[in-house]
Order: C-alpha cells, then sequence, then structure tokens
C-alpha cells in the first residue's frame, strides 16, 4: 500500500479495480467484439466442409493470453520504475508513455497470434 498510497481497505479496492475492471470486465468486452467480428466477418467461406465458428472462451483465452505481458510491463516493471516515473520531467513521460507503447504492442501482437492460428479465419 506504500507506493500506491492507500491504505486499509482501499488496497481491496486497488485490487478489484486491477483484478475486476482491467482484467476480468475489459477482458470480457474485447472478447466479446472479437467473438462478433472474427465470426461475423473473419470466417473463411467453405462450400464442402462442415461450417466452423469460433467459441466465446477461445476468445477470452486469447486475451488471457495477451493480458499477461502487457500486466508484466504495466503492473510490475512500472511499479519498480515509480520512484524515476512520478517526476516531472521529460524523460520520465517519454519512458511512462513507452511502456504503455511497449504493453499494447505485445497485446495486440500476441492477440493476431491467437487469431491467425485458426485456419477457417481469413
Amino acid at each position: 500500500g506504500i507506493a500506491l498510497e492507500v491504505g486499509g481497505a482501499g488496497i481491496f479496492r486497488v485490487i478489484f479495480q486491477f483484478v475486476g475492471v482491467h482484467f476480468a470486465l475489459f477482458g470480457v468486452v474485447i472478447a466479446s467484439c472479437a467473438w462478433f467480428v472474427s465470426n461475423k466477418y473473419l470466417r473463411a467461406q467453405s462450400f464442402h466442409g462442415v461450417e466452423q465458428r469460433m467459441e466465446w472462451m477461445y476468445a477470452f483465452d486469447i486475451h488471457c493470453n495477451s493480458f499477461f505481458p502487457l500486466f508484466l510491463v504495466l503492473y510490475v516493471v512500472h511499479y519498480f520504475l515509480l520512484p524515476f516515473l512520478v517526476r516531472e520531467t521529460l524523460a520520465a513521460a517519454i519512458i511512462g508513455n513507452a511502456l504503455y507503447a511497449v504493453a499494447l504492442c505485445y497485446y495486440l501482437f500476441i492477440t493476431s497470434l491467437g487469431y491467425s492460428m485458426l485456419p477457417f479465419l481469413e
């Protein structure tokens, strides 16, 4: 609680926000959107085979796999760099923004790898 400047019950609110909102709620929204788009617009039409559809749990699993590197960069690395990042300098702003850019690139790259593994998606 010292680094986040919360104490007592406030730490439970922070944990709920990190796990409940950032991971679970955003994951459900992102997985649902990706599931809908991939089933509606990205499926390859097959005239001779069985119609295949992507399951929602597979989309959520891709989110879980993609979220782990994002978590490491945005929560773990960012936590250890907090003494430097809280300064009001240009270097701190650039490094803080670079951490978010790297985390987002990791998330998008691993997400694209997850969807590219399905042979019936174009």
